[in-house]
């Protein structure tokens, strides 16, 4: 694997589409259940089929914006820090987010067999199996750059990984309160 992601062997085309179904799979759950409560009052099966549809497409193209924002300024702000070649770090943070976000999704899956666990699933599953894919990434990224770096590196990646998701949480503990 780390042979494919440092000689780039997978377009980037593709690993952005295989990024975006990745967000679309792992928050269709979140998604399906804002839509469906707007169309409370269609029952049609059209609507319900619709609402499917459109979770899934729509579900995943405002997270896969805010990743791509987010990791482009990260990545360019922490260039000095992390010392070395930014866009195949960024290229390999893909290689990570993809597996979470469908791990994400499978558990997820679990809704339908627990409706409580909604609740409570996007602020744990998310956060615990995205920080584990996230670790795996820091270990890979510690091997990739210069050992006087290391430090600044982690401290700048995870720093930043943990106020991202700070507030990613903070959003989701205020939707599941409204909704």
């Amino acid at each position: 694997m780390i042979a494919i992601i440092k000689d780039k062997k997978i377009p980037a085309w593709a690993m952005l589409t295989a990024l975006y179904v990745s967000f679309c799979m792992s928050s269709f759950m979140t998604f399906r259940g804002a839509w469906a409560a707007m169309m409370s009052g269609m029952t049609s099966p059209s609507v319900v089929l619709n609402n499917y549809i459109v979770s899934f497409l729509v579900g995943g193209l405002i997270p896969f914006g805010v990743y791509e924002l987010l990791t482009r300024f990260v990545f360019r702000f922490a260039q000095a820090r992390l010392g070395g070649d930014v866009e195949q770090m960024r290229y390999a943070l893909r290689f990570f987010y993809i597996p979470a976000n469908v791990v994400i999704f499978l558990l997820k899956l679990t809704y339908f067999a627990f409706p409580m666990l909604n609740m409570y699933g996007d602020l744990i599953f998310d956060f615990v199996v995205t920080a584990a894919f996230f670790v795996g990434y820091l270990f890979y990224i510690v091997r990739q750059i210069p050992k006087e770096r290391i430090a600044p590196a982690l401290y700048q990646l995870g720093g930043t990984f943990i106020i991202v998701y700070g507030f990613i949480e903070l959003i989701a503990i205020v939707v599941e309160v409204l909704l």
